[in-house]
């Protein structure tokens, strides 16, 4: 076991501390418990599978995060966030919706916002991440 520290991004303060084996499971510990992680630190953290439904990470650092290209909910909040219009708020809501959804019923879906959506995700995929969907990995060469 390991003592995790989030820290704040700018003033480095910490925000919450967990004993346990991995920062993924400091971060689900800190959103179970209800910490406000505004404007957290989290570059380089590997949230795959973590549970984040409730956290509140406005203003956090979350470059180059590992994203979990599975979670509908994570890809639907992502979306929500930057969005500015009522297309692409419905579009980002819809993302949440259709957990039924796979990448290749993606693929065929038609939306006029469809690319700026893939765009979006294309800036947070990492080059070396190997679940990154083809869709997704081909927006990041454009």
């Amino acid at each position: 076991m390991q003592l995790f520290q989030i820290k704040h991004r700018i003033n480095g303060s910490i925000l919450f501390e967990l004993e346990c084996g991995s920062l993924k499971l400091a971060v689900e510990g800190a959103v179970e418990s209800g910490a406000y992680l505004g404007g957290a630190n989290l570059g380089d953290a590997n949230l795959g599978g973590a549970n984040l439904g409730d956290a509140d990470l406005r203003g956090a650092n979350l470059r180059d995060i590992k994203v979990s290209w599975s979670s509908h909910f994570l890809l639907s909040e992502i979306l929500w966030r930057v969005a500015k219009t009522q297309s692409q708020h419905m579009l980002a809501a819809f993302v949440g919706r259709k957990t039924d959804w796979c990448w290749d019923d993606w693929v065929r879906f038609r939306h006029k916002d469809k690319k700026w959506a893939i765009g979006v995700l294309a800036k947070l995929a990492r080059a070396d991440d190997s679940n990154v969907p083809g869709m997704v990995r081909s927006a990041m060469k454009a």
